[in-house]
């Protein structure tokens, strides 16, 4: 188990690193689909490893990025300054 949860770590980091230009983006022009679904796949994707390696603090902390970023993906809710600021300070959560 202890391989499983140091590639965890280790993916996680890779992606955050990775998704940092999209953030950026994001946050520059919060209407930018493409954006928005790459960050909502990765929050998808580390919830549901938090709920296979059983973090129920980071699952829930990830799952409401999740699901602010579906509201905005259906347009339910817009993609405004202090939700985007909430769901960067998740990731940057999700980072530590």
């Amino acid at each position: 188990m202890d391989e499983l949860l140091n590639d965890f770590i280790a993916e996680t980091r890779d992606m955050a690193q990775a998704l940092s230009g999209a953030i950026v983006a994001w946050e520059a022009a919060p209407e930018d689909r493409e954006r928005l679904d790459e960050i909502f796949r990765f929050v998808h994707t580390v919830k549901g490893n938090c709920g296979f390696f059983e973090f129920p603090r980071l699952e829930a902390l990830s799952h409401a990025a999740e699901d602010a970023l579906a509201d905005v993906r259906a347009g339910r809710r817009q993609a405004d300054g202090p939700l985007v600021s909430a769901v960067l300070a998740i990731i940057d959560r999700i980072g530590e």
